[in-house]
């Protein structure tokens, strides 16, 4: 059964589903109202996803966390060193 008419309405975007599809393949379709809410609606926003954003989405669990920006790290491999010597994971609450 396809995730997007079994939680959503099917009149988003091809580019809204994309992102939708991407969050479904990595387990967290969960934020895709967040994403479409905070303007996170195609692949090349998606892509320069960062720590500070994950706040914004509303993403706390810290495993939901690492997931996303590892996620983004497979769109952007070139963030990998970025991400993992330099950003603590942890949520600041």
């Amino acid at each position: 059964m396809d995730i997007k008419f079994q939680l959503f309405p099917a009149d988003f975007s091809a580019k809204q589903q994309e992102v939708l599809q991407w969050l479904t393949e990595n387990g967290l379709e969960v934020y895709f109202p967040h994403f479409i809410e905070k303007g996170y609606d195609t692949m090349a926003v998606v892509k320069h996803l960062i720590l500070e954003d994950l706040d914004h989405l509303k993403v706390t669990l810290p495993g939901h966390r690492k997931a996303l920006l590892l996620a983004v790290h497979a769109l952007n491999p070139c963030l990998f060193f970025f991400l993992f010597y330099f950003v603590p994971l942890q949520y600041k609450s």
